[in-house]
């Protein structure tokens, strides 16, 4: 709550501050240390953890917001916060005039390179699904069996693009496949294994990953895995990355992956990023369906994702677990309702 309050503009914008909660909450369930891990995470968000030259927290964030402004961000997260994409992870200052010493404008200008919208004054990665049109957001899964796994884009943003200096390596080396060579595929590999998916054999060689899951029939959507066609599967030659948004008109993708996005140098490094590939030199796979789960345990049970509402009714400000489209992992519960009591929600 603070820190939705302490990011989002002065003016009681909904949709940055769905947009603002929206991407904490798929940080935190990427993020080893939950809602804190991702929130005190260097050089991420701003009114947390400040600048070398303006450490933080900010002043917003210390004193939490009024009783008006928790309105409106409770109100955004009940009425908005299910149609933000659970691939949205990044935003920034919309305003060049916002960026003093230690920041990064260049980050705006390569924000508003993605297609994603300005909302409030923030310029976001993403932008909110469209209201009742039965759309899921952008890397969501859907309901058919088809399912694309979103939890597998938003993790591989944010390794690519938000780990930092070493973060990659670190992550690589984390999950068991440590980089080496040519590392898009160590780079999938641990990116698959960390969301609960089996990678597959010989995955260092990016032709391999055509034996990973199903392939894909008709347009593929984000969070399908990309493998460049010319050479067999087996011999080396070939890339493999991770679908982020598809433009029919042009016929080219753009991807977030290991190995690119960067210079040769930089790439021997660890560092990588978002490129663009023609839809006709890919060939596209679309990673299981997770079976379902047995009958679950007493502990099963007390370990189950919880489903949060947050409800504004006149004369009170209450939070109570029910129905909600975005789910709060239970390594986070702790972080979250300290938050909540923080701003007086508990």
């Amino acid at each position: 709550m603070r820190a939705t309050h302490a990011e989002s503009g002065a003016r009681n914008s909904p949709e940055e501050q769905a947009m603002i909660m929206g991407t904490i909450l798929n940080r935190a369930r990427a993020h080893p240390g939950g809602i804190t891990g991702a929130l005190t995470a260097k050089n991420q968000f701003q009114a947390v953890t400040g600048t070398r030259f303006e450490p933080g927290p900010s002043r917003n964030y210390r004193q939490g917001p009024n009783e008006a402004r928790r309105g409106s961000i409770e109100s955004a997260a009940q009425d908005l916060l299910h149609r933000v994409p659970t691939s949205q992870t990044n935003f920034t200052a919309a305003s060049r005039a916002a960026y003093g010493p230690g920041t990064n404008v260049g980050y705006l200008t390569q924000l508003q390179g993605t297609g994603g919208a300005v909302y409030g004054g923030t310029q976001f990665g993403g932008r909110l699904a469209a209201a009742g049109d039965g759309a899921a957001p952008e890397g969501a899964a859907k309901a058919s069996g088809d399912a694309i796994p979103s939890n597998i884009l938003a993790q591989a943003k944010q390794i690519a693009l938000q780990s930092g200096p070493g973060g990659v390596d670190n992550f690589l080396r984390s999950q068991g496949f440590p980089r080496n060579g040519a590392w898009c595929g160590q780079f999938a590999a641990s990116v698959v294994k960390s969301q609960g998916h089996s990678p597959p054999a010989g995955q260092a060689v990016a032709s391999n990953w055509r034996n990973f899951g199903e392939p894909v029939q008709g347009a593929p959507q984000p969070g399908d895995i990309a493998v460049r066609r010319g050479v067999r599967t087996g011999a080396t030659g070939s890339h493999v990355t991770f679908v982020e948004n598809v433009d029919p008109t042009t016929g080219r993708f753009s991807a977030v992956g290991g190995n690119q996005g960067a210079s040769r140098a930089a790439r021997a490094q660890g560092v990588t990023g978002r490129s663009s590939y023609a839809l006709s030199q890919f060939d596209f796979r679309r990673a299981p369906q997770r079976e379902a789960a047995a009958e679950p345990s007493e502990r099963d049970e007390a370990e189950r994702p919880i489903p949060l509402r947050f409800e504004h009714q006149p004369g009170e400000t209450q939070m109570r677990r029910t129905s909600i489209a975005r789910e709060v992992d239970r390594s986070v519960r702790e972080a979250t309702l300290n938050s909540y009591a923080d701003a007086g929600m508990a």
